[in-house]
């Protein structure tokens, strides 16, 4: 069995390499009876890299679940004996691992730490700053534009009970695809990010039951009137914006990867509905049953949808891949969906959102709520198992196809790591500030 896997120094230390090793190497740093060695626990970057490559792993890794659980209790332990720094880095690690992390945020993290290093290559550090100063400014420019078409189109006026949620967005599309080469992407992903946010409000919490039969049916038909004046005059604000923003997409000679587009749109119209009647019914379904929907509300089609529409060199082979439901693809579609439900269990039953995967999972397996979470949790890290052996799989598929899907599933860890800060975005202010308005310092 190979997978991507770490190299050990002669003197013990470990470095985090993305190469192809047996795992069998690990044995030699475990005792007779079974046990990793304990001189192992007092080098510091040693269990650092140990626990980073650690989230590796693919099925069958048992040795590397092992190693995961010897690193994780000793650098809690490291939390309270170490320097300021590397107190913040390992409570970020241990939060936010790399290879579940966004590039960005892992680079503004490490670089922050790595220049209170004292072997730091001063050069090094100075060409990190100025590259991702660089970008920051990049970035601005496009919030800018997408903060200008944000006023245009009246939003918040029209929908005034929707998330405004711009730089939230903008921030989930910058963990996905972070390239300065794809600009007109990232800019793309935002304006549906919106989009879907205000179909989502008011699926999820706003529309009436009958409204939403009648807003699905539009969609369905791409016409923004279904039986005479019985739609609501804010649905059909929400069926003109998903239209013309889709025309002027598929003017751009992407007719057919803005149909696509479309019909992942239908499907989660149709698959939110389904959610509304569970709700309006007060009646939880199984919790496979749940999941199939679920895997459509995650919204990974609309989005790689949009992505594919985004970037020229990607076409319908791209499309064929994603509706096949690789299985990178649907582990990307189950992180997020049971994240998102673990992490929003509290908040959805003050509003009495129900039901969710954690109720449905508690019923058809006759289970209480602390078990279903530890199930669905399980089903997580087998999920990710399942995503890196995958990437490791010969495919003639675009890498930054495969990269998008992993990145979907970081940022799903990323906005539903402790709380639901998309929701709630308090908890992001300082990262916003330092990722597109704070500099770093040369």
């Amino acid at each position: 069995m190979f997978q991507q896997a770490i190299h050990f120094s002669v003197s013990n230390k470990i470095y985090l390499h993305f190469t192809f090793m047996i795992p069998d190497v690990f044995k030699k740093f475990k005792e007779a009876n079974g046990e990793f060695k304990k001189d192992i626990a007092s080098d510091v970057e040693g269990i650092l890299s140990l626990y980073e490559a650690c989230f590796l792993a693919i099925r069958g890794d048992d040795i590397l679940n092992e190693a995961l659980a010897f690193t994780r209790k000793h650098m809690e332990l490291l939390v309270k004996n170490s320097y300021p720094s590397l107190q913040k880095y390992i409570r970020n690690a241990l939060m936010f691992p790399c290879h579940r992390n966004s590039e960005r945020l892992d680079a503004l993290q490490f670089i922050s730490y790595y220049e209170e290093d004292e072997c730091a290559d001063e050069t090094l550090l100075a060409f990190a700053k100025l590259d991702f100063n660089r970008q920051r400014l990049l970035y601005r420019k496009e919030l800018a534009l997408l903060s200008k078409w944000w006023m245009d189109t009246n939003v918040m006026e029209k929908f005034p009970y929707i998330r405004d949620r711009l730089v939230e967005s903008y921030l989930w599309t910058l963990g996905c695809i972070c390239e300065p080469q794809y600009s007109v992407a990232r800019m793309m992903l935002t304006k549906y990010g919106i989009l879907m946010t205000v179909m989502d409000d008011t699926y999820d919490t706003y529309g009436t039951y009958e409204q939403l039969q009648l807003l699905t049916a539009a969609l369905q038909r791409h016409k923004t009137e279904i039986g005479g004046d019985k739609l609501p005059e804010y649905m059909k604000h929400i069926c003109r914006s998903i239209f013309e923003e889709l025309e002027n997409d598929g003017s751009k000679g992407c007719s057919y990867k803005a149909s696509y587009l479309e019909e992942t749109i239908k499907e989660f119209a149709e698959t939110s509905l389904m959610e509304a009647k569970w709700k309006k019914e007060g009646k939880a379904p199984s919790f496979d049953e749940y999941i199939k929907n679920g895997k459509v509300t995650c919204l990974y089609e609309v989005f790689t949808s949009v992505f594919i529409l985004g970037m020229e060199n990607l076409g319908m082979k791209e499309i064929l891949w994603v509706r096949n439901n690789p299985d990178i693809a649907d582990g990307s579609k189950l992180v997020s969906r049971l994240l998102n439900d673990i992490i929003g269990r509290k908040d959805e039953k003050e509003r009495q959102d129900f039901p969710k995967g954690v109720d449905c999972y508690m019923k058809q397996y006759g289970v209480s709520e602390d078990v279903a979470i530890e199930a669905m949790q399980k089903m997580i890290e087998n999920a990710w198992e399942v995503m890196n052996e995958d990437l490791l799989k010969p495919n003639n598929i675009s890498r930054t196809l495969l990269k998008f899907t992993l990145n979907s599933a970081r940022m799903a860890l990323v906005l539903n790591g402790a709380s639901d800060v998309f929701t709630y975005p308090s908890d992001l202010k300082e990262l916003i500030i330092s990722m597109f308005f704070n500099p770093l310092p040369m």
